[in-house]
């Protein structure tokens, strides 16, 4: 290799030969640099070194002699971060450096030396280096070239590692091209969806002007912004002519105009408008009807900016409007003569149950009389006759007139709750009298059945497996009836189960079961028939089988017996297993009548300090005969236990002075009370209430509203019996008969007290305490009822629930808590104001002022948590609640007359013979529920007593037995 060194001696630009060992200018570097007289040659290699060791890159010198042979006479120390090589491996000779520096740089390298010596220019270049041991690595260099003086010349400068500079510059130009590529994808897809939303929004405004409803949009002051194509040619107008130029009103009939105003002005307030109707004027004066709905826009400060409207053509809507007017009224016509009808078979079949009734009752009546009185053994026996034939009759009349009804469509099912256990036992209470006669068993399947509530028709229930029941032991000579019921389908809000009764009778021949369900038929139908009957009571089931959402069907064998079944579809009622017991209207006195043995002048200490509450309270005590006293905070409470025996101590947990709580346990402390029943009566008796009241000493609690079966459960769980004294020695006023074992003998026991009908009628008129001359019977206890029915906030169904469906008792209620209520708190302390809140939210909730009761609950909460500074609006709001309910009840609690203890003892009287009159289906069960009728509409109200009514006065026993134990249930 050699290099030309411009103005070599010889030839100007000598040659110079390269070989392997290139001649190298030596040039000492210490002769380049002038230190002055102070620092030695020594001292300035060294001053040289220190500065060439902080420069940022490598400080060195090149030399090329005349010869062309190259060296580097001076480089720093850190030449070996460039090249590898120390300084004085390249002193003599830059062969070492050659060899070091990429092989595809080194004619370029070259190139630039020679053009640097040529023009005596900086030489600037950049150059890979094949380091030993960092591999390939950038270098930059800048030498400025000077003459040496002999022909050579001599570059000095630096080189510097730019191996970092050269990855991040490649990795920004990579980063750069990427951006690039990544703009032009970019710009390219904008383009791209540019020209979709230009197609897009051609193809909208297409749809947008040809739809074939009108579209357009108003500003605030209601003048057309935007309009499409299709309104434009109902109205007649071009585009030019309405856009900025006309409002909608202007385009609308006179008499449109006004309603379009007021419409206006609601829709930018309200922001949407659905609906309504105008007529456009169009340019030729004619009238279109439209219909207009409309969304409102509005900006982000929420100011109305525009409508969006769609007006649709009104015209085919109103003809069709005009057309359904006059099929309505067609129809309205036919269903007015239709039900004129109707209401002409319905009063036939009225008055045909009349004409027929009525001799029957006479003649049921005048053979029971004569019966009573009868002393001739045969004549007994044929007025006995007499009588079961009549029976048999006046059971052939309400067959037919079921299937009268049924097949007029007048059936219709009165749904409320239906507890299958108790209409099971009814059933079975309903045939064990004809049962034990033929000396057959009555059972009811013990298999599971739903133990909810469950919501149907009770009364078709009991008709339908009554019908079934009367049938099974009718054809039944030996052996027993089953009664029954399964789950044939679950759905989430309904059961359908199928009712069985299977018999061991006679059984059906199978080509006898097909028509066994329609009306007048059965299996045997020759006039040497041994068993009676119409033939109606099982196309009446299958009726109402189909009423109830079900079929009916049989399974039979001859000689075999037979289990006839229905199903029926009932819903589901949210509330508690059902847990009632005892069929009869008797069994459910009894109970009555035991618990008011039990507490018969019994002493119970009531510790409870609103004046409501003791009212609410002693009257529910009172009514079964406790003798109660009342303490007004627990220091009184913890004194009157102190001086006198109590069968049983009621606990309020909040009071005055002492709480529950801290009386509770001082009581404890006193030797005579140490095991008193001590129940807490509170608004909150769960969670933690209730483990304080169990740790003070209490043996169970009662919330507030108190439910009167509740505390009747309570009771007896509680209050220590007392010794019975023997029969003999029982007054009479405790004294009950149980009717239904009377109605087994059939011996006239009952009649021959002397307690008639007439005498029943006595007894409830006593019970109600009016005639029918003194007051209508409505205002005896469902003026109250209805009354409360108008009230808002009131609650009905919960305060009935309150005091076991007792209209007489709730009036009791109302008038104490009208009498005794506290508009508002005696002053603004919380505590104050706590407490007051606390007594309004169990009172309220025991008359059914649910609303009241949750705001007066809110209040004692913010008065108990210290939230002041909302108490005092809370407190009013409250206390405006309390007092438009006692203006709206005090017109009420006047109205309602409160039988006393000894006529409603009378009253339960009437009720088992009622109950037992209803069992044997005799007619003088009218007359009883005649007189009855006062005492009950005030017991139970009107509304409820008018169906019972209905049922007694058709001769419909079985049902009318269904809704009178119902009602004394409490259900």
């Amino acid at each position: 290799m050699s290099l030309e060194v411009p103005g070599a001696r010889g030839a100007g630009r000598a040659p110079v030969a390269a070989s392997t060992e290139s001649a190298v200018l030596g040039v000492d570097a210490t002769t380049r640099i002038h230190c002055g007289p102070l620092l030695s040659p020594m001292d300035t290699q060294a001053f040289i070194e220190k500065i060439a060791a902080t420069a940022p890159g490598v400080l060195c010198a090149f030399h090329l002699d005349a010869d062309g042979r190259a060296s580097m006479p001076w480089a720093a120390q850190s030449l070996a971060n460039i090249y590898g090589l120390r300084p004085d491996e390249v002193r003599e000779s830059a062969d070492a450096v050659w060899a070091r520096v990429h092989p595809d740089d080194l004619e370029r390298l070259h190139a630039l030396i020679a053009a640097s010596a040529r023009d005596m220019t900086p030489w600037r270049a950049e150059f890979r280096v094949n380091h030993p041991a960092r591999g390939e690595i950038w270098v930059e260099g800048h030498l400025v070239p000077e003459p040496d003086g002999q022909g050579g010349l001599l570059w000095q400068g630096f080189l510097t590692d730019i191996t970092e500079r050269r990855r991040v510059g490649a990795e920004l130009d990579r980063y750069r091209y990427r951006l690039e590529e990544l703009v032009a994808e970019r710009t390219a897809q904008l383009a791209e969806a540019n020209r979709a939303l230009a197609l897009r929004a051609a193809e909208i405004g297409d749809l947008y002007n040809q739809a074939p409803c009108g579209y357009h949009s108003l500003d605030a002051a209601g003048r057309f912004i935007e309009i499409n194509d299709t309104e434009l040619s109902w109205l007649g107008y071009a585009r030019s002519e309405v856009i900025g130029c006309k409002g909608l009103a202007d385009v609308l009939a006179p008499e449109s105009v006004p309603k379009f105003g007021e419409a206006y002005a609601l829709f930018k307030a309200e922001g949407e408008l659905s609906g309504l109707e105008l007529e456009l004027r169009r340019r030729d004066g004619s009238l279109l009807p439209v219909m207009l709905n409309a969304r409102a826009i509005y900006d982000v400060d929420g100011k109305f900016v525009c409508s969006r409207t769609t007006i649709f053509d009104n015209r085919e809507r109103r003809a069709r409007a005009a057309q359904i007017a006059a099929l309505n009224a067609a129809l309205e016509r036919r269903a007015f003569e239709a039900e004129a009808a109707n209401r002409a078979k319905s009063d036939f079949l009225a008055n045909m149950s009349h004409e027929i009734r009525t001799p029957m009752n006479a003649i049921i009546g005048l053979t029971q009389l004569l019966q009573r009185h009868s002393a001739d053994a045969l004549q007994t026996e044929r007025l006995g006759k007499i009588a079961d034939a009549a029976h048999h009759l006046l059971q052939v009349i309400n067959d037919i007139l079921d299937i009268s009804k049924i097949e007029a469509g007048k059936v219709e099912l009165e749904i409320g709750d239906v507890d299958l256990r108790a209409t099971f036992q009814r059933v079975a209470a309903l045939i064990s009298d004809r049962a034990i006669a033929k000396g057959l068993s009555v059972t009811v399947d013990p298999e599971p059945l739903p133990n909810t509530r469950l919501r149907g028709d009770p009364t078709r229930l009991t008709q339908a497996l009554l019908n079934y029941a009367s049938n099974a032991v009718k054809f039944t000579s030996r052996g027993g009836v089953r009664l029954g019921a399964r789950i044939e389908h679950q759905e989430a809000g309904s059961v359908l189960l199928r009712f069985e009764v299977r018999d061991t009778g006679i059984g059906i021949a199978e080509a006898d079961q097909a028509r066994l369900f329609r009306p007048f038929e059965q299996a045997d139908n020759s006039t040497t028939r041994r068993f009676g009957g119409t033939g109606l009571g099982l196309a009446i089931n299958r009726r109402l089988a189909e009423l109830m959402g079900g079929e009916v069907g049989v399974e039979s064998r001859p000689g075999e017996g037979s289990c006839f079944w229905f199903t029926a579809r009932l819903g589901r009622a949210a509330g508690a297993p059902s847990s009632l017991s005892g069929p009869t209207v008797t069994s459910v006195l009894r109970d009555q009548q035991g618990l008011l043995r039990r507490c018969q002048g019994r002493r119970v200490l009531l510790c409870e300090d609103d004046p409501v509450n003791q009212e609410v309270a002693r009257a529910q005590l009172g009514e079964i005969g406790l003798q109660v006293t009342i303490a007004g905070d627990g220091q009184v409470a913890v004194e009157l236990a102190r001086a006198h025996d109590w069968a049983l101590i009621l606990m309020d947990m909040q009071m005055p002075r002492m709480d529950g709580l801290d009386a509770t346990r001082a009581i404890r402390q006193l030797p005579a009370h140490a095991t008193t029943p001590i129940v807490a009566l509170t608004a909150g008796a769960f969670g933690e209430d209730r483990s304080r009241c169990l740790a003070a000493g209490m043996n169970d609690h009662l919330a507030k509203p108190v439910d009167t079966r509740a505390l009747h459960a309570m009771l007896l769980r509680w209050l220590p019996p007392v010794i019975e004294l023997p029969p003999e020695r029982a007054p009479e006023a405790m004294a009950l008969v149980d009717m239904a074992e009377a109605g087994r003998t059939r011996a006239g026991a009952m009649r021959a007290d002397g307690a008639l009908a007439g005498d029943a009628g006595q007894a409830g008129q006593a019970a109600a305490g009016v005639t029918h001359a003194d007051r209508p019977e409505e205002a005896v206890g469902d003026g109250l009822v209805r009354g409360l029915a108008t009230v808002p906030g009131i609650a009905v169904e919960q305060a009935l629930a309150t005091v076991a469906g007792r209209v007489d008792l709730l009036a009791r209620v109302m008038t104490a808590f009208v009498q005794h209520a506290e508009p508002r708190p005696a002053d603004s302390a919380p505590e104050t104001i706590r407490r007051w809140s606390h007594g309004l939210a169990g009172a309220s909730g025991g008359i059914g002022a649910l609303d009241l009761m949750v705001l007066a609950r809110e209040t004692e909460r913010m008065a108990r948590d210290g939230e002041l500074a909302g108490l005092p609006a809370q407190v009013a709001r409250c206390s405006r609640g309390l007092t438009a309910l006692l203006d709206a009840l005090r017109p009420l609690v006047g109205q309602a007359a409160l039988p006393s203890p000894t006529a409603l003892r009378m009253l339960d009287d009437g009720l088992s013979r009622l109950d037992y009159l209803l069992g044997i289906d005799d007619l003088s069960a009218r007359e009883t529920f005649a007189g009855l009728r006062p005492a009950l509409i005030a017991r139970f109200g009107a509304e409820a007593i008018g169906r019972l009514a209905r049922q007694v006065e058709s001769y419909d026993c079985r049902a009318a037995l269904v809704s009178l134990r119902s009602l004394v249930d409490g259900r």
